[in-house]
């Protein structure tokens, strides 16, 4: 057994009736059962209290096919789980919430803007700092599926809309308005690195939603989110930072334990210090630690076996991350690195798995960073200006999960 959150009354309580989120030092937690032998961590700093606005609309002729109360109950789910992810660093509250309204059809709903641009209106939305619209459809309409705003900080706020109440599809649109990145997963022919640090070469492919073990890939149940997600949410808790030099041998908690646990170590490239590293380890047991929060209909029952992952920087997408996966692997088990396994990494880097320990639900590693000389106008370090030029806002259009 892992720890479990439960979603309590207090936190269904909360988010339906839009109460006010209990002072810093006071934020009300799901229930955490604990196998893991480590302390469990308390909420640092002050919570980010994230304020969300539902609009229900349906096209004409389309008749709802949930309820304004399934809807909350939802909003509450996804709540619980970002509450137990950042230690209560991020909650989210419902200060709105209407019931089934009819768009008229001149509203072109399949087309995101339209859509937002009239439950904006409708519901009189003020877009702001930590200030989320969530427009809600019918699952049997034609309106945008599953769709959010790209925020570039975690408290920028933005605009999604959802057609359906499933709280993994809410928590992953409501992730793109505070930051979060598509977890995704890059398949080279003959390696497991890219072997270069600043584009994606011909030989590999990038799955925009490859990390199936989180709400932001192409997972559709609750699972620990990765290092990079924490990292956006300012939530990477005692991540071992590696210095280049002798290898280390380490040993990581799973991503199930609690925070204040030894569960990621992240180190830069020497050779091109743009290059950014997160190994974690993920067991069986990471797999059940929601279920008791939301029994996901589409939960894998053959997800991918304990071990290893190393994430690196996206050549596509600076800001986010990708799983790194064995050559020549298409199960879904090839982004996790086996007991015993090597995984050589470029300028001379490479992660060991020397083993797994199925009591403690930890994996000793080693892991080796050799020093070298950034050379003068590498690939890896961009330029000032580009540096400062910040990416025009965009919309992340999500594909429908089967």
């Amino acid at each position: 057994m892992t720890r479990v959150p439960f979603l309590t009354g207090a936190l269904a309580v909360l988010l339906i009736a839009g109460a006010a989120v209990p002072a810093a030092g006071a934020v009300e937690r799901p229930a955490v059962l604990s196998a893991v032998p480590v302390a469990a961590s308390a909420a640092a700093g002050t919570p980010t209290v994230h304020d969300v606005t539902i609009i229900m609309l349906t096209p004409e002729g389309t008749p709802p096919d949930y309820t304004r109360d399934e809807a909350l109950h939802s909003l509450a789910v996804v709540d619980a789980f970002y509450a137990n992810e950042t230690d209560g660093a991020v909650r989210l509250r419902v200060v709105g919430a209407t019931d089934w309204q009819t768009m008229p059809t001149s509203v072109d709903c399949a087309d995101f803007y339209p859509l937002v641009e009239y439950g904006r209106e409708r519901a009189g939305f003020v877009e702001g700092p930590d200030r989320h619209l969530l427009v809600m459809t019918p699952r049997g309409s034609d309106c945008q599926y599953a769709t959010g705003q790209q925020a570039l900080t975690l408290d920028e706020g933005g605009l999604a809309t959802v057609a359906t109440t499933d709280p993994t599809s809410i928590a992953h649109e409501l992730g793109h308005t505070m930051s979060l990145r598509h977890s995704s997963s890059v398949s080279c022919a003959s390696r497991w690195d890219l072997g270069s640090a600043s584009g994606l070469p011909a030989s590999c492919t990038r799955d925009e939603y490859g990390n199936e073990s989180d709400i932001m890939g192409g997972g559709s149940t609750f699972y620990p989110f990765t290092a990079v997600s924490l990292a956006h949410l300012g939530a990477l808790r005692h991540p071992v930072v590696l210095a280049c030099g002798a290898p280390r041998r380490l040993t990581v908690s799973t991503m199930s334990a609690p925070s204040s646990a030894q569960r990621v170590v992240t180190w830069r490239n020497p050779a091109h210090p743009s290059v950014g590293y997160h190994l974690q380890f993920r067991d069986a047991v990471d797999n059940l630690l929601y279920a008791q929060l939301y029994p996901s209909p589409r939960a894998r029952q053959d997800d991918a076996p304990t071990g290893v992952e190393v994430t690196r920087t996206d050549p596509l997408e600076r800001e986010g991350g990708s799983v790194l996966t064995r050559p020549g692997d298409t199960s879904n088990g090839s982004r996790r690195i086996r007991a015993g396994e090597r995984v050589p990494l470029d300028d001379g880097m490479s992660v060991q798995v020397v083993s797994f320990d199925g009591t403690a639900h930890t994996a000793t590693v080693d892991v080796a960073v050799p020093c070298a000389r950034p050379a003068s106008g590498t690939p890896g370090a961009a330029p000032a200006a580009a540096r400062a030029a910040a990416p025009a806002p965009v919309v992340v259009r999500d594909r429908v999960r089967a």
